[in-house]
């Protein structure tokens, strides 16, 4: 984050303290990534991502959260240096969309989700007894 911020204004973004940043962003997720695979019980086991029904998940829900932390991070800067907002007036625009987006939904999905006795259809033995019976 440091390296994005200060590349284009403090520091051009071939500069060496930017690529510094990057190559030192880069090395610490490398070592994560190392770490998760080597550790006897890793934070996230990666041989779930093998699975492309989770792989798909886990895409689909990084690109949900990449939009959600862009606007919390970006709305407010440009409130303020476009629009003319002051500091706190642009936080509070975000209330709205953080009370619903971010608060709303998950208490009404889990409240739902508790009350639904089969989300999802459970397979059973009668199914494939029928088909060998028919055939």
């Amino acid at each position: 984050m440091l390296g994005l911020n200060l590349a284009g204004v403090r520091y051009a973004w071939t500069s060496p303290p930017v690529l510094a940043l990057f190559a030192c962003s880069l090395l610490v997720w490398g070592g994560f990534v190392l770490r998760q695979i080597t550790a006897p019980e890793p934070l996230i086991p990666l041989a779930i991502l093998r699975d492309p029904v989770v792989r798909w998940a886990v895409t689909a829900n990084s690109f949900g959260w990449g939009a959600i932390i862009g606007l919390n991070i970006f709305l407010p800067m440009y409130l303020q240096s476009v629009i003319g907002l002051s500091p706190t007036s642009a936080g509070l625009s975000l209330d709205g969309a953080d009370g619903d987006a971010q608060h709303l939904a998950p208490d009404l999905g889990g409240q739902i989700l508790g009350r639904v006795k089969h989300y999802k259809t459970i397979a059973d033995g009668r199914a494939h007894a029928w088909r060998s019976h028919r055939c």
